[in-house]
């Protein structure tokens, strides 16, 4: 076997130390291989090792090559592959005989070209080799002299017995050409047992120095004291390993076990069971059955055995498959009951239980490629597998891939399409598809270099119709399926479809950074977007790129964040938090301009957002450490002094998230605190319990973490060190204790528990260095009994107050339009268990729309003030595209630069995107213009009505007020208070109240006019007099009190209409006479003597002149 590690103590590990070895006698000794990391494949039984580094310059040299050995790994010789000035990067390295007794390899990577002046890669393309050494040795097939046998563990007995089987001499001049069969080992039973043949009893665990001593917690466990009415009982320390073939047991003396000793239920931190499980090889794949029933999952090894446990890992029970390997086990994403384990005989072993059964079907008579089963999302038994037909050799030119279909669970399969490697049900994915029976097929001749995409809406018997000629891949999420095209000038567009017939081109938005279209990765949808991250720099090591988010049907995308970090295999440091809306968490390259220049490394920096992507702010960081200290930066400045986390490219399991779906509001992360991130090994282990809005260190270094009870247990085990303890709290963070799970130090490779988060059992797989057989470990540590009860619950919150609705931290306003309270434990003493909890929230209210609510729309940008501004040199999108889209529509709107995120249910407020003015859309002017015109004909019949109403309402006031009475010539002798109108009924009595409102109306409405009229020109008179071009003397004094004599007539009757006209007339004079001096005046001084002033007033000028005098005399 052919490992990568590095030799030393085992305290330190760096990637770039990593060197690979060999085993030929099962781990016993090893041989240096090579001083790189890289992949590695086997063939023909072992005889045929090829590998090639992931790093094709790691040599020095610009060309690309592969080593292979055909001696078991005793020399090895070099193959250089045909590309002299380019690289190959790989990506995978597989034999494609699953049992690996082929004699060829599949070599898949990237070919890139690069500029020699500059060493920039200028374009990337997938390239494949098929490396074939069925020719070695002449073609010789190995014969019986060229066999040796080989005893394993030199000879020593395991498990009570010792093996040797038959392989080929290192130095043997042939291949062995035959399929691989089961392992036929000559077993040898040993004569006496030792204490390698045996384990501690259930309820012992060994201490520091190898001794199985008493475990109380076990004891309580097992109820042995239960069955026995004395006060103690002998319990043998020691058991057989179950299996074991040894002959002569040994003499084991028991152990006396005080029952009063025992430990009540919930009394200390005792009541934490532990059940350790033992491997000779290790787990290479493991995952739970996402239900509530039970916590069942699937186990599988190196070797390929499958392991079943119904409880979290407390009991495991090898699968029998008849002696049957089992190289792969798929699970079907939308029945979360079933499960399917591909034997290496060509069977399907099939369970819709979570398997506690399993029903047994033949594969169809092809080779299995290795490739992913594709489900129907609405029918359990209906699924798509993939086999090479015509594949005696993989390099025969009739060997091909067929899609053959199930409908019935694998029982039999039929002949769906040939050359298919890549279906999905696309009719069950989309919420109003077009037809639901539609299939959409990627498919790859191999004739020929391109893939195309088809569908079909009967399975291909006589439907299939060619979407797309020439594509990369497709993929489907969250009722989307985007389709990568390669465009000209090794650029890639993407293609957008939620119905599966009409697919629309996703527009890019234009910018600086980007400046062509090379890679992108589909980040998932959720609610109406899809994200996008658009790569803008590919160097290796040194990759970043922009996170995009679509309008509703996918097509129109917005930059939310720039220079987001990604790795060479297109993962994005890019995280949606469960269970809450709207909540994202990046990571930056801050440096990004230096790093694209080759200049410096990456510097990055973690950002969140709580609107979707709207706005973005570094993560707050605690004020002290987990020790009380504080942090050694302190500046107010997020920017110099923020919490950092390492996100997902870095990350050894994808399901290994920040957040849990069921523990609401609550996160992990390991970082630190200061200006950019540290190296993984730096950094410490932190919690934030209310969305990402605070965060507090928890401990020292990096940790793993998992979730159980919903939150309401918390676990923490030491990343990459050897440890024997956990950390655990059941106060959400708020304080921690440890607990000794086991005896020896182990490795914890990882720690897991249901998909829901909801149960009290982790399962931990490690390994114990240095200690044989046996080494791989599981431990399931079980936390039901530290609680005293299990909590009431009642979704009123009139019974036992164990929940109550809250919001999520100090966010107590409206996000997304709306108000939300969550359901979340108040008692520490009980434990929720599998009542769904994150289900019941619920809207407090709703709200108006408000800034927060709405995006930038296609090309526009977040200026510093908030307002999104078009991006200079680029226009809006083009409205009218939705004309084509729907043909039925006669008008289009142009954008106002905002778009309501698709999250948001507010309603009423502030309408950013409130549509402009209506325009017609092409070929739809005179429907425009028929919905828009005015009919001209009833709209002057009713204007004209209206006339004919106020005219004869006139008409009729006039005739019975005004005419009968005398006229309007009568009304200056009638006073207002007089019974001198003529009132001969209610008729008349109205109609004069009219007359009299509209004649007070007049006249005070012109008393108003003639009093501003006058104010008017008295202030400009004064301007004229203070600022005018003279040197006279001013008449300020005076006129105002000829005004204010003048005025007085205003006071006199009202009722008076005679006099009130008078005095209205002389007001008049009087502002005439008060205009007339200042221009006399200033002709005296400024112009010629002449006089503007009427024939009409000699008294007011002979009156002026004498008073000037006075005034100047004053003045001097």
């Amino acid at each position: 076997m052919l490992m990568t590690g590095s030799v030393g103590d085992g305290s330190e590990f760096d990637w770039e130390d990593q060197k690979t070895f060999i085993s030929r006698d099962g781990g016993l000794t090893w041989r240096f291989v090579h001083n790189s990391s890289g992949l590695y494949a086997t063939g023909d039984l072992g005889n045929i090792i090829v590998y090639i580094p992931y790093d094709p310059n790691e040599d020095g040299d610009f060309q690309s090559e592969f080593y292979y050995s055909l001696d078991q790994g005793r020399t090895w010789k070099e193959y250089e592959l045909t590309n002299a000035i380019s690289s190959v990067d790989p990506h995978k390295l597989i034999n494609p005989t699953p049992d690996g007794s082929g004699s060829n390899f599949i070599l898949s990577g990237v070919f890139a070209t690069t500029d020699s002046e500059t060493n920039s890669i200028t374009s990337l393309k997938g390239v494949e080799y098929i490396i074939d050494f069925s020719a070695a040795f002449d073609s010789r097939t190995c014969e019986e002299e060229d066999f040796e046998d080989w005893d394993l563990a030199d000879g020593k007995c395991v498990n009570g017995a010792k093996y040797k089987y038959r392989r080929r001499k290192q130095d043997a001049q042939c291949l062995v050409k035959k399929a691989f069969k089961d392992l036929s080992l000559d077993e040898t039973p040993c004569n006496s047992c030792g204490e390698s043949d045996y384990e501690c009893s259930f309820e012992f665990v060994r201490d520091a120095n190898g001794l199985c001593i008493p475990d109380y917690n076990l004891i309580a466990f097992s109820n042995i004291c239960d069955k026995s009415k004395d006060k103690s009982v002998l319990v043998e320390p020691l058991q057989l390993i179950k299996g074991d073939k040894c002959k002569t047991p040994m003499k084991i003396e028991p152990v006396d076990i005080p029952c009063d000793e025992i430990p009540e239920k919930g009394s200390s931190d005792r009541e934490i069971v532990t059940t350790e499980n033992k491997f000779d090889f290790e787990i290479k794949f493991y995952q739970y059955f996402d239900t509530v029933a039970d916590e069942s999952l699937v186990m599988l090894n190196s070797i390929g055995d499958a392991y079943i446990s119904h409880d979290g890992g407390q009991t495991i029970k090898r699968f029998d498959t008849n002696g049957e390997k089992i190289v792969e086990v798929v699970f079907n994403p939308y029945f979360n009951s079933s499960a399917y384990l591909f034997g290496s005989k060509g069977n399907i072993f099939s369970t819709h239980d979570r398997g506690h059964s399993f029903m047994i079907a033949k594969l169809p008579e092809a080779r299995q490629l290795g490739m992913p089963l594709d489900f129907s999302a609405k029918a359990q038994d209906t699924f798509i597998y993939y086999g090479g037909k015509n594949c005696e050799s993989i390099l025969s030119p009739e060997c091909h891939a067929v899609a053959y279909l199930t409908k019935d669970g694998g029982e039999t399969f039929t002949e769906m399409l040939d050359n298919a490697i890549h279906c999905e049900f696309a009719g069950t994915l989309f919420e109003y598809p077009s037809n639901e029976e539609m299939v959409m097929c990627q498919v790859k001749k191999k004739s020929s270099e391109t893939r195309s995409l088809v569908s079909s809406i009967d399975f291909f018997q006589g439907d299939n119709k060619i979407i797309f000629e020439n594509i990369i891949g497709y993929l489907s999420t969250g009722g989307y399926i985007i389709v990568a095209v390669p465009h000209e000038d090794n650029e890639l567009r993407a293609y957008v479809t939620i119905d599966g017939t009409e697919f629309a081109e996703a527009k890019f938005p234009y910018g600086q950074d980007v400046s062509k279209q090379e890679a992108f990765t589909i980040l998932g949808s959720e609610k109406g977007s899809i994200f996008l991250h658009l790569a803008t720099n590919l160097e290796s090591g040194h990759d970043f790129g922009n996170l995009l988010k679509s309008n509703s049907n996918g097509t129109s995308l917005v930059t939310l964040e720039h220079a987001v970090n990604r790795n060479t295999f297109g993962y994005v440091d890019f995280e949606k938090v469960q269970g809450l809306e709207g909540i994202i968490i990046t990571n930056i390259v801050s440096n990004s301009e230096k790093v694209g220049e080759n200049k410096e490394d990456e510097q990055l920096k973690t950002k969140i957002t709580f609107n979707d992507g709207s706005d973005w702010n570094f993560l707050k960081p605690p004020k002290k450490d987990s020790e009380g200290k504080k942090f050694p930066c302190d500046s107010v400045s997020l920017d110099k002094c923020s919490l950092h986390l390492h996100g997902y490219t870095e990350r050894k399991d994808i399901r290994d998230t920040y957040s849990s779906g069921s523990a609401l509001g609550m996160m992990f992360g390991v970082g630190n605190v200061g200006d950019k991130l540290l190296p993984y090994e730096e950094c410490s282990t932190f919690l934030t319990t209310d969305g990402g809005e605070t965060w507090t260190e928890v401990k020292k270094g990096p940790h793993q973490w998992e979730y159980g009870d919903h939150g309401g247990v918390l676990v923490l085990v030491p990343e990459n060190a050897e440890t024997d303890s956990i950390s655990y709290s059941t106060d959400f963070g708020k304080t921690w204790k440890d607990y000794k799970f086991c005896g020896d130090k182990v490795l914890v490779k990882d720690i897991i528990t249901v998909p829901r988060d909801s149960a009290l059992r982790f399962l931990l797989f490690g390994e114990a260095k240095n200690m044989g057989s046996g080494s791989f470990r599981t431990y399931t540590i079980d936390f039901r009994n530290i609680f005293e009860r299990q909590c009431e619950f009642d979704i009123t919150g009139k019974k036992r107050a164990d929940f109550k609705y809250s919001p999520l931290g100090s966010r107590t306003g409206c996000l997304f339009g709306h108000q939300t309270e969550f359901l979340r434990k108040t008692d520490e003493k009980c434990f929720i268990g599998n009542i769904p909890l994150s289900e019941f929230s619920r809207n407090v209210k709703n709200c108006s729309c408000t800034r927060q609510d709405f995006e930038c729309d296609y090309n526009f940008y977040k200026a510093s003030d908030g307002a999104c501004k078009l991006v200079k040199g680029l226009s809006s999108a083009n409205g009218a595209d939705i004309c084509k889209k729907e043909p039925d529509l006669i008008e289009y709107y142009d954008s106002s630069g905002y778009r309501k995120i698709p999250l948001s249910t507010c309603k009423g407020g502030l309408k950013l995107d409130a549509h402009l003015a209506p325009h017609p859309c092409p070929g739809k002017e005179k429907a425009f213009r028929e919905k828009y015109s005015i009919n001209t004909g009833a709209y002057a019949l009713v204007f004209v009505t209206i006339l004919l109403v106020i005219f004869f309402a006139a008409w009729f006031v006039y005739d019975r007020g005004i005419r009968r009475n005398g006229g309007f010539s009568s009304f200056e002798e009638i006073r207002l208070g007089d019974d001198g109108l003529i009132e001969n009924n209610r008729t008349d009595r109205v109609v004069n109240i009219i007359v009299r409102l509209g004649l007070c109306i007049s006249l005070i409405t012109k008393s108003a006019f003639q009093r501003t009229k006058a104010g008017v020109a008295r202030f400009s008179s004064k301007l004229r007099a203070r600022f005018g071009n003279r040197k006279g003397p001013t008449y300020s004094s005076l006129l105002q009190g000829q005004f204010s004599d003048e005025s007085d007539g205003l006071h006199e009757d009202a009722n008076d209409l005679s006099s009130f006209t008078s005095q209205d007339s002389n007001f008049e004079i009087e502002q005439e006479d008060t205009y007339r001096p200042e221009q006399e005046h200033t002709s005296q001084i400024d112009q010629p003597a002449t006089s503007n002033i009427p024939d009409a007033l000699p008294a007011r000028s002979a009156i002026h002149k004498p008073d000037s005098t006075a005034v100047r005399n004053e003045d001097e």
